[in-house]
């Protein structure tokens, strides 16, 4: 299984879907700290930001809303 595969069945449509939700988790402010949390877990678990599967944008991209959740300091980041 070479990497297009890999993304296909793993990430569908993961420009679009896939870091969309990310970055959704990540900017949620209100009462639902857990949702930072859960999307912070799954980016050290599953996509790592320095891994192979993102391009440059969607690092860049990824690395702003989780420092923007970071310097929220909530106590579940």
């Amino acid at each position: 299984m070479d990497l297009h595969d890999y993304f296909y069945f793993y990430y569908p449509n993961k420009s679009k879907l896939v870091i969309n939700a990310l970055l959704a988790g990540l900017s949620i402010a209100e009462q639902q700290t857990y949702v930072n949390r859960g999307t912070l877990d799954f980016m050290i678990s599953h996509m790592a930001i320095n891994s192979n599967i993102n391009s440059i944008e969607e690092r860049i991209s990824l690395v702003e809303c989780a420092t923007l959740a970071y310097t929220r300091r909530d106590f579940a980041t």
